[in-house]
């Protein structure tokens, strides 16, 4: 059509080559078929791109929120979704200054260590009215205490919560992500533990004692109070009769009769326990009861 607007309008003059090719829009065309070559060669490259294109998490995980939906324009370096892992879940136990006495809590650097060289613990949860028990290690602590409420945490690491690495008639409920649980922690071994009722303790750390029929005043050495339970680190010895007996106008001195409780082996009175700061004693032989 420009080729023949050209004849129309040509005059007598002779014109330039140039001209004719500007009256032609010849300029205007071969820009246009740049532009095509281009558009084609980025459509290429975006084909490619999609082919090479693959999004994959870096873990196996669940998804917690999705940022894009299917058919949606996404850019390279879009969030798409947020994931968490399922290999093993984390579990943050508030511990006291009390609580320390009896765990050894691993240092905030000890991410390597033998499982059988932490502290076994073992979480409970109630969901749906089912109670979920499973058992993890504490690994190590944060290293720091809170400033208000004077407690430093201890992590516990639980593998496979979601029990994916079990066959599926083996797997038991899963520990969902979020999950608020109740945990025991076993304590370490404490040698030479004496386990007395609480109600025998008397101002300043002191209990009766029977030596030879009389009874004697005994201060000790209180480790820590559980339950109805005293557990005394010092001031008892082996061999040791204990009076479970309370007497309100006892004196040292009395002379009362021992009568042994049943369980006690002998009347050189009950051998001392071993006690973890769960609460459970080992080895507990019973205690003599002496009576006035």
């Amino acid at each position: 059509m420009a080729y023949q607007e050209w004849l129309q309008h040509q005059s007598k003059v002779e014109r330039s080559e140039a001209a004719t090719a500007l009256a032609l829009r010849k300029p205007q065309l071969a820009q246009a078929q740049a532009q095509l070559e281009a558009s084609m060669a980025m459509l290429e490259k975006a084909r490619t791109d999609l082919d090479r294109t693959s999004i994959r998490a870096p873990y196996r995980g669940i998804l917690r929120t999705t940022n894009a939906d299917l058919g949606q324009y996404v850019s390279p370096g879009q969030e798409l979704a947020v994931i968490f892992a399922v290999d093993y879940a984390e579990v943050r136990l508030p511990l006291t200054e009390a609580d320390l006495a009896f765990i050894d809590i691993p240092s905030p650097d000890s991410r390597i260590a033998i499982d059988h060289d932490r502290p076994v613990v073992e979480m409970t949860a109630n969901l749906g009215g089912q109670s979920l028990v499973r058992s993890g290690h504490l690994v190590r602590s944060e290293g720091f205490f809170d400033e208000k409420t004077r407690v430093i945490y201890g992590v516990v690491q639980l593998e496979d919560p979601y029990q994916f690495d079990l066959p599926g008639d083996q797997r038991l409920s899963p520990f969902p992500v979020g999950t608020f649980v109740s945990a025991q922690i076993n304590g370490r071994l404490i040698p030479g533990l004496s386990v007395v009722p609480a109600y025998l303790l008397r101002p300043g750390n002191k209990i009766w004692i029977v030596e030879n029929g009389l009874l004697r005043d005994r201060e000790i050495q209180v480790l820590a109070l559980q339950g109805n339970e005293a557990y005394i680190q010092r001031g008892l010895e082996d061999g040791m009769l204990v009076s479970l007996v309370r007497q309100a106008n006892a004196f040292s001195g009395m002379r009362v009769e021992p009568i042994l409780s049943p369980g006690a082996e002998s009347e050189q009175g009950p051998l001392p326990a071993q006690q973890d700061s769960s609460g459970n004693t080992a080895n507990s032989q019973g205690q003599a009861v002496p009576a006035p």
